[in-house]
């Protein structure tokens, strides 16, 4: 019998991307819930290794970690204008850089850390974004994109 499953990030919707990524729960891989054999959980394994496959192809790793060495690179060269000038407009440009990295950084461990994710960013867009609609690729294009500067927040 074959799975019912999500078979593309762009279906997969960015709730269910968490609970598999930070808590392995596999059946979230399913669009319907049901009692799963070991073969089947193999299968969901599989697919989810094609999953992240898809995610690196798209947003890739390396895209990642530039921005996040951008981000620290300008609170480096902040810090040492602010001890060498004395100028307090650097340290608000600090938090500024800081307050990118901690949304770069967030480590959703919950259902609730990811919706206030998603409230901090709907702000900035100004439409809502929900949890149980939003896909894994439109959530992390949204994401990459405020943190890439292209997107002004409000």
């Amino acid at each position: 019998m074959q799975l019912n499953t999500y078979k593309d990030i762009n279906e997969l919707p960015i709730l269910n991307w968490y609970k598999v990524h930070k808590e392995e729960e596999y059946g979230c891989l399913l669009k319907d819930n049901k009692e799963l054999t070991s073969g089947e959980i193999v299968d969901l394994l599989l697919l989810w290794d094609v999953l992240n496959n898809q995610f690196i192809e798209r947003f890739g790793l390396s895209d990642e970690f530039r921005l996040e060495m951008d981000v620290r690179n300008k609170i480096a060269e902040y810090t040492a204008d602010h001890i060498i000038t004395g100028d307090n407009y650097y340290r608000t440009m600090i938090r500024i850089e800081e307050t990118k990295l901690k949304m770069f950084n967030t480590d959703i461990k919950s259902e609730d850390g990811l919706e206030r994710m998603l409230v901090k960013m709907s702000r900035s867009y100004g439409f809502k974004l929900d949890s149980r609609d939003l896909t894994t690729e439109q959530y992390y294009s949204y994401l990459y994109e405020l943190l890439d500067g292209k997107k002004v927040s409000k």
